[in-house]
């Protein structure tokens, strides 16, 4: 096995212990039936399906984040380009070195 199965076994031998110390059964236990387990699994695949729809509300709140991160940038980047433009034309009619600015637009 990998490390990642081993893990996964470390995982489920913990849960293991903690359903025997809180339920005080194991998985061997008897006294329900095939419905029993049945119901069992569904109302855990039910909390599963609230925790996903959790997190994919979460993912969907960072990637709404990272569209508005990346027009801020967008929106900056213009200015920038607009910077550079008005820098140019200044330097053409006031015959201005503007070498001392390359360094600022060369670390965006």
């Amino acid at each position: 096995m990998s490390s990642i199965e081993d893990k996964v076994c470390e995982k489920i031998k913990g849960r293991a212990e903690v359903g025997k110390a809180k339920y005080g059964v194991t998985m061997e236990r008897t006294d329900l039936n095939t419905l029993e387990w049945l119901t069992h699994l569904q109302e855990e695949l039910m909390d599963a399906a609230v925790y996903v729809e959790r997190l994919m509300g979460d993912m969907k709140k960072c990637y709404e984040r990272d569209d508005e991160l990346l027009n801020e940038f967008q929106k900056m980047s213009a200015r920038a380009d607009g910077l550079r433009d008005i820098l140019s034309i200044l330097e053409d009619r006031h015959d201005i070195d503007m070498s001392q600015f390359e360094n600022y637009f060369a670390s965006e």
